[in-house]
């Protein structure tokens, strides 16, 4: 919410443009693809693993100011409260060892989009096709050994807005997000197993670029 506040005053002047004068609140609910980490395995296998995101869903919030019919200013804070997908025994469940039997939530990992954007519609009656862009940054928070930290992203989708009534809306969109990580954002987390050679550590790191599809339907209140 905090970095929502700032974006309003970074746009402020934007605000006072806006000829119509009016705001949209829009939540969201969505489905979210994608998402990959690397794992560096020193422990049984030697050998670097991708481990992707589960497919998840999603919840946030928009802030649409109307700077004209076509084109909006878009704040958006969207959250993704996921899970690591484990495909590969590399948590315990296949030698074993690693991971106490039932505990699952060394694979949480929350990614968060904060953004700022423009929104261009196309006219129409009901139905209004629409297209997005937007940049930021994106939050993760795994309960894994990677760092948690901020790092600056984008995205672009578009989608159609039916309007229902002159004060509500459903607002249907898919969006591809893109993340600068760097692979140097590592840590090595050191195991113990009877079966290890070598140093048996993991080296758990983020790839060159993190990206998602989501799909979202969105409920737009206009103010």
């Amino acid at each position: 919410m905090k970095r929502l506040i700032a974006l309003l005053v970074i746009l402020a002047p934007a605000v006072g443009a806006a000829q119509t004068g009016r705001f949209e609140l829009i939540p969201t609910l969505g489905f979210r693809r994608g998402g990959n980490i690397v794992i560096e395995e020193r422990a049984l296998k030697h050998d670097d693993f991708k481990v992707r995101m589960a497919s998840d869903g999603s919840f946030g919030l928009r802030l649409g100011i109307v700077l004209n019919p076509q084109i909006h200013v878009e704040l958006m804070a969207n959250r993704q409260e996921g899970q690591l997908r484990d495909e590969q025994g590399l948590f315990g469940e296949t030698p074993g060892g690693f991971v106490p039997p039932g505990t699952r939530r060394l694979l949480d990992m929350n990614v968060t989009y904060y953004h700022a954007g423009l929104v261009y519609h196309w006219p129409g009656e009901t139905a209004r096709p629409f297209a997005v862009v937007s940049a930021g940054v994106t939050q993760f928070n795994p309960m894994n050994p990677l760092p948690t930290g901020r790092r600056f992203s984008a995205s672009a989708g578009g989608g159609t807005v039916m309007d229902l009534t002159d004060r509500f809306a459903l607002k249907f969109e898919g969006r591809f997000y893109w993340t600068d990580t760097d692979s140097d954002l590592s840590r090595v987390q050191q195991l113990e197993h009877r079966d290890c050679t070598g140093p048996c550590t993991y080296t758990w790191r983020y790839p060159n670029r993190f990206t998602q599809f989501e799909g979202s339907v969105g409920f737009v209140f206009r103010l």
